[in-house]
């Protein structure tokens, strides 16, 4: 069986697995938030087109197979409301540990007559995560594993586990030419006081050619 009719097998179960999760109901979302500058202005079209390091902890750690240097990269985001973002990834060769992060301002709670209380909460989101890529088959298939533990706090905390799966081809008969997959955030439910939300399960396909005769320009979809 060719490269392509695995490929195709792969896009046909995963969709049918993504499928699975019921739009807008499911829960940490913040896990969808696109966390680097880089990836940010290519609309997220990196699955196969981030650079080896930590960059590609978030999008396709298969890309780091034959990586061998340490890289860390961290980003901070703060938009309306007082609403902070941030992002941390450590690539030590195959290896890579990231850390995501959401914060919102102090919410206070009120009673039934919408009265406030002298009760308080500061909404939280984190994720952390530790991968591992490794080539499979040959040399031109690589592949890649992140285990998650999710984090939630409300009014009260919830936890989760979840793993990615990402997967990276470098096409040996069009010399520049990568296709890769991933399906993110497979694991349990997040539980709140008996309402289980689903995570944001994802599933990414995408290509990327850089050509030899313009080495500085990447095209991805």
């Amino acid at each position: 069986m060719n490269m392509i009719k695995i490929i195709g097998i792969l896009f046909i179960l995963f969709t049918g697995i993504a499928n699975c999760a019921t739009v807008g109901t499911t829960g940490a979302d913040f896990l969808k938030y696109i966390p680097t500058a880089r990836a940010s202005a290519m609309g997220g079209a990196a699955v196969a087109s981030s650079p080896e390091g930590a960059e590609s902890l978030y999008w396709n750690p298969a890309i780091n197979a034959k990586y061998w240097n340490n890289e860390i990269i961290t980003s901070y985001i703060k938009w309306w409301d007082n609403v902070e973002y941030g992002y941390i990834g450590m690539a030590f060769g195959k290896i890579g540990i990231n850390v995501t992060f959401l914060q919102m301002d102090e919410f206070v709670l009120t009673d039934a007559e919408g009265n406030e209380t002298k009760e308080s909460f500061i909404p939280r989101d984190l994720a952390a995560g530790i991968s591992y890529s490794f080539p499979m088959l040959r040399e031109d298939l690589s592949f890649g594993i992140m285990a998650k533990y999710i984090r939630r706090e409300l009014e009260d905390a919830a936890n989760a586990f979840a793993i990615d799966v990402t997967a990276l081809y470098n096409m040996p008969t069009i010399k520049g030419l990568k296709v890769a997959a991933s399906i993110d955030n497979m694991g349990s439910k997040i539980d709140f006081g008996g309402t289980k939300d689903q995570l944001p399960l994802t599933f990414r396909m995408g290509a990327a050619y850089r050509p030899a005769f313009l080495p500085g320009l990447t095209a991805a979809i």
